[in-house]
């Protein structure tokens, strides 16, 4: 069954991984500011546009939310393996997380050097981006989309307690499991929480227990629109729109296509460094760029090198840190 659901679902899941990181890419180019002033105007209808691409984000809070449990099932994961789950996600995400870093901090120590300013490298700032405690420090994050990477860490502590609830023989106990983290939503108002995001990650922990067989395909839907509500309630009618169309998606439609398996694959590295590439060719070059039709090219070459950049970084730093983390094993089913 297992092997059924990641041959049917995994390439839907790879296009909408793509899609979003594209999404956001969109949004930080087209809503760009630099020393010389933005790149298009305030209150244009293309920066208007692009902000809608902050909604990639969500896309990834449901994928997570499905994928997650998905895995944790596969590997029949029990409370004892504990370390080992939280070890092989740290692996997975940190390294080409903090490579990026030294990047950005490269890129501003050359910046310092062209402006002949000084470089202030603040050790407990650094320190508290190694272990996603940024926000509750009041420090800033090194790069604006890092917020969701800490969001995804406290989910993925959260659910490897949470998942040996979703194992027992009880499929009202079971579904409950995700209605309670979905209200946890309207009690707990702290952004930087998963909880806040709780609704938004019920709905693919939801999609997983139907596709499992655990709870019934009626509750398991009377749920997601529950949890589609609440996120309406809490996070607005976009976000509730992108999530739904995200799990309907994901159980109903069926891709399997090369480009959009290779976006999928590059996906977190696009999202990591697409600033750091993209934001950094806009910043040179979009202060020239006097009209529409040239500063949709500028968007459109920044995009390009982000993607093919990406795919380096994927070659030389993401996947070499995946085949780490694939070295540490969890029993899986037999």
């Amino acid at each position: 069954m297992v092997t059924q659901i990641n041959k049917q679902y995994y390439p839907s899941i790879n296009m909408l991984r793509g899609i979003a990181a594209l999404m956001v890419c969109v949004y930080h180019f087209t809503n760009f500011s630099g020393p010389w002033g933005d790149l298009f105007p305030t209150e244009s209808t293309i920066r208007e546009v692009g902000e809608q691409g902050t909604l990639g984000v969500f896309i990834f809070f449901i994928i997570t939310g499905f994928v997650i449990p998905l895995s944790l099932n596969k590997k029949n994961f029990k409370l004892n393996q504990f370390h080992k789950f939280i070890s092989k996600r740290w692996i997975r995400i940190e390294i080409p997380y903090l490579v990026s870093i030294i990047f950005i901090l490269l890129v501003a120590f050359v910046f310092s050097l062209k402006n002949n300013t000084v470089f202030d490298l603040d050790l407990t700032r650094l320190f508290h981006h190694l272990f996603y405690t940024v926000s509750f420090f009041n420090y800033e994050w090194y790069n604006p989309i890092f917020w969701t990477l800490a969001i995804e860490m406290q989910f993925y502590i959260l659910i490897a307690l949470l998942y040996p609830l979703m194992k027992i023989n009880n499929q009202i106990l079971i579904f409950m499991v995700p209605i309670i983290l979905a209200l946890s939503t309207l009690i707990i108002d702290d952004h930087r929480l998963v909880f806040h995001y709780g609704a938004i990650f019920s709905q693919g922990i939801l999609l997983f227990l139907i596709l499992k067989l655990k709870i019934d395909k009626m509750l398991g839907v009377i749920g997601i629109i529950a949890c589609s509500i609440i996120t309406f309630y809490i996070n607005g009618i976009g976000i509730a729109v992108i999530s739904l169309l995200t799990v309907g998606v994901i159980a109903f439609f069926n891709t399997d296509k090369k480009l959009f398996n290779w976006l999928g694959k590059i996906s977190y590295s696009l999202y990591l460094i697409h600033g750091l590439i993209g934001g950094t060719f806009i910043y040179f070059f979009g202060r020239y760029a006097n009209d529409f039709f040239t500063k949709i090219l500028i968007v459109l070459a920044a995009l390009i090198l982000s993607i093919l950049g990406s795919f380096i970084y994927w070659k030389l730093i993401e996947n070499p840190s995946k085949k780490w983390s694939g070295k540490i094993s969890i029993n899986e089913k037999t």
